[in-house]
């Protein structure tokens, strides 16, 4: 076997670091991202399993990808602030009296040692080792862990280090997790000279295309999560009760406003039409929104890329789940003290990551931004799934620039 050179090392290295840098960004022309791996089924990281995608591929350099990638951020940023101030909005006007909140009780936060980030760390770098080596046994079961630990581990020290009192803010926290699952994925790759997506896709992330990786296992555990919101909602049961027509009207009509707003606006500002049927999904938390993605590609015979739905539904949660709060308090929203519109305007807007700022500070509007997430997630599928017309009509705004060779 020949012995790399300085060059040799030095190309690889940049060659991992152009791959840490577009997953980072996650921007560059994502509807390319399918097209470099014909051979590789689409798949997505999420950084360290706790909710924040990225694509896992390869895109195309450029000032039409570059256009693309702003006019996606300007769609999912600009859809966000929308949906907030028109469900805010619409609750304010359907319920038609003043709700406010009822007095907090005290509420002890869960305190956490520091041996919990520690131990998680710790255990990633004792697989680690062992993990890149092809001859070990179970290589691959333990690269995944290893991957797996690093994520948790690391929003666990910055959710607890970098502040005695409340922590990194939990977006700030994502971010933390995400780079510390990079770095790993691509130190990884550079040591068992592979690329970023093979790393990933095989030992990660794997969807049906093999054994599952413990990014789908952790993945998994979002079903469980979602279903333990429903102790919390029992409290608040008779609330729900009469308030329910405000739910489901508000969810609907937002859910409606999302899907044509985004077909509307995709091609306008330079999306094409596949980037833009997977943002139609970008308010949708992913397990309801992948069938009904689905549905949408087998309908325009469009690629069922799953990595750009995970993109849209992920970067619009993460939007979310920073400046929902302050949004809704300002005078765009009006919302200050109405913990029903709070909540519907995070859940239909930015899903489970967004109602996720509330769980601390306001738990009924938790309560409701999960309901709303739930609705709107069913309200979006069956507009799409039910709704044939409509179906139709949204494929034809999608493709109305590419059909026009525009």
């Amino acid at each position: 076997m020949s012995q790399l050179t300085f060059r040799d090392l030095w190309e690889k290295c940049r060659d991992h670091l152009r791959y840490a840098q577009r997953i980072w960004w996650a921007f560059p022309c994502p509807s390319d991202c399918s097209k470099q791996h014909d051979n590789v089924a689409p798949g997505l990281a999420t950084s360290g399993g706790l909710g924040w995608p990225v694509v896992a591929g390869v895109s195309r350099a450029g000032a039409s990808g570059l256009a693309e990638a702003g006019g996606l951020a300007i769609l999912l940023g600009a859809g966000w602030f929308g949906a907030v101030v028109l469900g805010a909005r619409l609750v304010g006007v359907l319920s038609h009296q003043a709700i406010t909140a009822p007095a907090a009780g005290g509420r002890s936060a869960v305190k956490m040692g520091l041996w919990l980030p520690l131990g998680w760390l710790l255990l990633a770098a004792l697989v680690a080792p062992a993990g890149v080596k092809p001859e070990v046994m179970m290589a691959r079961s333990l690269r995944g862990l290893s991957l797996a630990s690093v994520g948790v581990g690391s929003f666990a020290l910055g959710s607890l280090v970098f502040s005695p009192t409340q922590g990194l803010p939990g977006h700030l926290c994502f971010l933390a997790n995400g780079a510390a699952t990079i770095a790993v994925a691509a130190a990884m790759a550079f040591a068992r000279n592979e690329s970023y997506s093979q790393v990933v896709k095989r030992d990660y992330l794997v969807g049906a295309n093999g054994p599952p990786g413990s990014g789908d296992r952790l993945l998994w555990c979002l079903g469980p999560a979602l279903v333990a919101t429903g102790v919390q909602m029992f409290q608040y049961r008779a609330r729900i009760v009469a308030l329910s027509k405000v739910l489901f009207l508000s969810c609907a009509v937002v859910s409606l406003s999302n899907i044509v707003g985004t077909v509307v606006m995709g091609p306008l500002l330079g999306i094409s039409p596949e980037v833009t049927l997977a943002a139609t999904m970008r308010c949708v938390t992913i397990p309801m929104a992948l069938p009904t993605y689905a549905r949408l590609c087998e309908e325009s015979g469009a690629e069922n890329n799953v990595a750009l739905v995970a993109l849209c539904a992920g970067l619009s949660g993460f939007i979310g789940f920073g400046f929902s709060q302050r949004l809704l308090s300002s005078a765009a929203c009006h919302a200050h003290l109405d913990p029903v519109a709070r909540g519907i305007a995070t859940g239909a807007a930015a899903h489970a990551l967004g109602a996720a700022c509330l769980v601390a500070a306001e738990p009924e509007a938790f309560v409701w931004g999960m309901l709303a997430m739930a609705v709107s997630g069913v309200a979006s599928s069956a507009w799409i799934c039910a709704c044939a017309p409509l179906r139709e009509t949204l494929l034809s705004l999608a493709y109305r620039r590419a059909e026009h060779g525009g």
